[in-house]
This record gives structure tokens, sequence and C-alpha cells, in this order.
């Protein structure tokens, strides 16, 4: 039996006495580094401490500066000194909630920097905190955040990614499955399924109301206890797909804003059309029209002749008109009842009794009328049903739209936005529009403007120089037949 020869015990006492020592004075320099560096993310908080008490203080001095003088110049009017002191009381009560988010604020930076000494690496570093930081710059930023600022869901979304995505990125050791409420949201953002999206909606929409109610202690208890051999490498990409998902989805909005804004903004530019009387039930094909009636869907290919010589631009409708006349063209379809979008549009821009409304007021009545947990697949892509849940249109074209509606059941309904750009003479000029679409027997689809219904050659169908000169088209389904 042979056996390993050992060293001899003199070497082994050699190395235990003389090289303790060397390994004592490294340990004890790290420890004094340590110590030095977080007593110097101490003194940085206590001087960010004493700056924001001055600037508390300060504004307090301004506050009751201006509440003597309301007083004075009130003189003897009691009703005019209770609007200075409620509106000093205000500015109080601000400059107080502002004091205590910053010292919050401060005490945060404090640990994050402790964190990074004890750890030898920034908290404020590595792909999930810079992945924070992309959403950060969405959330802060009033021209990017479309979503945020239409649908205070997607603003709490957000605001999830980024406060998960910051304590994540923090060094830390593995750990188990998140808990149920933070998986839900995982589920509907990255594990979609059309079958079940209603449920998965409304679990998401449950659990980010959740997380309003207190961001800190949702984070907390949704992230369990660090365990030895727990999955943090997948629920983190989990994280970050989900985050990169609602980029894309912002920015799929984003994209649609310049052609929202010509639909909320009153036209400049000439108009034959003046507002078409009501439809009625006989002047349109009913969605299954009995045996012998004398309506009849428009062909298929109607429209895609070439653009005849005309003068002045396309028949259409006042931009800002347009989006009303769908919505009740929309309605009138479903229900056969009429009503008359109020105030109806006019032929002259002075004439106008209609005042624009904002950018995301569309997205807003997407979501309401066919968002949420309601909203339908339109079948472009795996992210146009979440799209169509927060109100976004996805971007199509007259081709993939007349597919996607040409294999839904008779019934089914939906809006084409379309941005058009002709030259007529030496003049460069476009617009939006938008417009109905709708599926009725024998897969036949029918796109129908109202702005055209009373137009010779055209009685409701969109005039062929728009759809031949759409620089991008955008679709969005309302309804589907059964």
């Amino acid at each position: 039996m042979r056996t390993h020869a050992r060293p001899p015990i003199v070497i082994v006492l050699f190395a235990l006495v003389f090289g303790m020592p060397a390994m004592s004075a490294q340990t004890a320099q790290q420890t004094r580094d340590r110590t030095a560096a977080v007593k110097a993310c101490a003194d940085a908080r206590k001087t960010e401490t004493i700056k924001a008490e001055a600037e508390r203080a300060k504004r307090m001095e301004d506050a009751n500066a201006k509440e003597t003088i309301g007083f004075r110049n009130c003189q003897t009017d009691k009703a005019c000194k209770d609007k200075v002191t409620q509106t000093w009381r205000d500015e109080v009560r601000k400059i107080q909630n502002d004091y205590t988010q910053a010292v919050a604020d401060i005490r945060k930076r404090e640990i994050d920097c402790n964190a990074g000494v004890m750890t030898g690496k920034p908290v404020g570093s590595g792909p999930m905190y810079e992945l924070a930081a992309q959403i950060d710059a969405i959330r802060n930023s009033a021209l990017d955040n479309v979503l945020g600022a239409a649908d205070n869901l997607f603003k709490g979304l957000l605001d999830w990614a980024s406060g998960t995505l910051k304590f994540l990125a923090q060094p830390r050791g593995d750990f188990d499955k998140f808990g149920a409420p933070m998986q839900q949201i995982l589920d509907y953002l990255v594990n979609h399924k059309p079958t079940s999206f209603e449920d998965q909606y409304k679990k998401m929409e449950a659990a980010v109301q959740q997380f309003q109610q207190n961001p800190a202690r949702f984070i907390g208890q949704q992230i369990p206890n660090l365990i030895p051999g727990g999955t943090a490498t997948q629920e983190m990409n989990a994280v970050s797909s989900a985050a990169r998902r609602l980029a894309v989805l912002n920015a799929e909005a984003k994209q649609f804003v310049p052609l929202a804004r010509k639909l909320t903004t009153p036209s400049k530019l000439p108009t034959r059309n003046v507002t078409p009387p009501p439809l009625t039930v006989g002047t349109r094909p009913p969605v299954n029209p009995p045996a012998g009636s004398l309506d009849r869907p428009l062909p298929p290919s109607f429209g895609n002749e070439p653009p005849r010589p005309r003068s002045g631009v396309p028949t259409t409708c006042y931009e800002n008109q347009c989006w009303r006349n769908v919505q009740a063209v929309d309605r009138f379809w479903k229900t056969g009842v009429w009503n008359e979008p109020t105030p109806r549009g006019y032929p002259l821009v002075e004439e106008l009794h209609d005042l624009p409304t904002p950018v995301s007021a569309i997205i807003q009545d997407l979501r309401k009328q066919a968002g949420g947990a309601q909203a339908l697949d339109p079948r472009h892509g795996p992210l146009g049903q979440q799209a169509h849940a927060h109100g976004i249109p996805v971007a199509s074209s007259r081709g993939q739209i007349e597919d996607v509606m040409g294999q839904l059941p008779p019934g089914s309904q939906g809006y084409a936005f379309i941005d058009w750009e002709m030259t007529v003479g030496n003049e460069v000029i476009g617009g939006g529009h938008v417009v109905n679409v709708r599926t009725l027997q024998n897969q036949t689809v029918e796109f129908f403007d109202r702005a055209t219904q009373q137009t010779a050659g055209l009685l409701g169908a969109v005039d062929p120089q728009i759809w031949n000169n759409a620089k991008q088209v955008y679709f969005f389904l309302t309804h589907e037949g059964r």
C-alpha cells in the first residue's frame, strides 16, 4: 500500500508562523479601506442632507414672506385672507413632501454606496442597471413616454420594470422563483397566450395595482430570500425580456403619434366635403344581408384602379372629424343605431366648432373601446394583442388588413389609419385619414369612408389616391364576428 509523502512538520509550522502575519496585515488593510469608504458614504449623506435642509429652510422663508405680503394686500378682506392661508398651507405641504423624498433618495444613495464598497462593484453598473436606465429615460421624458401619459396602467408597468431591474442589479446571491403577483406580470408580458389573454391581463392589472400601492414592499415580498441553488438567471432574464417588450410597445405608440397628431388637428387643406347626411340601415350592406336585398357589398377590387385626373386633394373630411365619424360608423354597424357625431364637420376652417383633441386621445379612446382585457388579437405578430390592450394600432398595409379580415367571420370590424402624401402640381401635400373596415359574407372585405359617401364614383369607398399614396397604414381590430 503506497502512501503520499507528507511535508515535514517543520515546513508546516514555518508556513503557519511566518505566513499568517502577512495575511493578517492584508486583511487589516482591506478592513481599514472599507471602513474609510463606508465613512465617505456617510459623509456624503450628511453633506447632501445639510443641503436639503438648507433648501427646505429657504423655501419656507419664501413661503412665509409671500403669506405676509398677501395678508397685507388683503387688508380686511376675510375671503382673500383665507385664500392666502390655503395657498400657504399647500406650499408648506409641498415643501415638506419634497424634503421627505429628498431624504429618502439620499439614504438610498448611501445604501447603494455601501453595497458597492462591500462587493467592490458599483451598484449602478451591469446590463440590468443599463436596461433600467433605458426604462427611466422613457419614464422621465415628456416626448418619449407616450403610453405612460395615456395609460396609468402602462405607467405602473414602467415603474415596476425600473424598480425590479434596479433591485436585481444590486450584488446578491441566488434566489428561488418569484412570488405569484410578480410572475403574473411576467406571464402577461413574456408568456403571451391569446387563448387566455383576458385572464392574463386581469391578473397582471391586479398585480400592478398592488405594486403601485407600495413598490418597495411589493418587490421585497415577491423576490424571496436568497437561497443556494435558486433560479436567479432564468428569472432575471424574464424581467429583462419584459422590460424590453415594454420599451417596444412604447416605441410602437410613439411611431403612431405623428399620424394621431394629424387626426386630432384641424385640417389646413381645402376640401370639397360637406357633412354628409346620417347613415341609415338601408344605405350600407348589413352584416348578414337578407335574400333579395337591394344592398350590395362593394367589390373587393374597388379602389385598385389607377387614380383618375382630379384637381385639388383627395376627398377627405376635416381630420379631427374623421375620428369621430369612424367611431360612429363602428357603433352603427354593431347596433344598427346611428348617433350623429357632434360637433359636426364644416367645410371652412373658420366655421369649425371643434378644438383639437390631445394626441393621446385616440390611444385612450381605442383602449376604452376595445382594449384592456377585451383586446383582440389582430394577427400582426406576437405583440399585436398587447399593443391593442394598451390602445395601440399595429403597423400594417392594405393587403395585410384584407388578409386578416378575410379570414375572420362576417361582422368583424376595425379601423384603418392612413398617413398619405402626394404631389399636386408643384406642391407636396399630405395628411392623416382613418376609415372603417369590416368583413361581409363570403369573406368580402369592405373599407368604408364616410367622407366619400356622396362622391360620385366612390359612394363610401376610400379615394384610390389615398391608397396609392399611403406612406404608412395602421390597423386596429375592434370586433370579431361569430
